[in-house]
């Protein structure tokens, strides 16, 4: 799974090099495969089991490296926006 490392900004301060949090990750049990740089980000190519489910979003590699590293969690709240357009305008179900 592809992990960037911006986006990881959003619930970590960030102090460490992609190296090191990849070393984190591996000991940790989610083996870091490739780190690449992609444009002015840097990715993580993590593998990820089947039976770590929890660790199949950002958010959750990034609680990963939390305890891994003993890093305080940002706050997540996640903003709900309400559409102005009726859901029965935006889709359709046939049965």
């Amino acid at each position: 799974m592809k992990i960037s490392l911006e986006w990881l900004g959003d619930f970590l301060e960030l102090r460490h090099t992609p190296e090191a949090l990849a070393d984190a990750l591996t000991h940790g049990g989610l083996p870091v495969e490739s780190i690449q740089q992609v444009g002015a980000d840097t990715v993580l190519d993590v593998e990820v089991t089947s039976n770590r489910g929890d660790c199949l979003s950002h958010l959750g590699i990034a609680r990963e490296l939390a305890a891994l590293l003993d890093l305080p969690l940002k706050p997540f709240l996640p903003q709900v926006r309400e559409s102005a357009t009726p859901a029965a305008r935006a889709t359709r179900v046939d049965i």
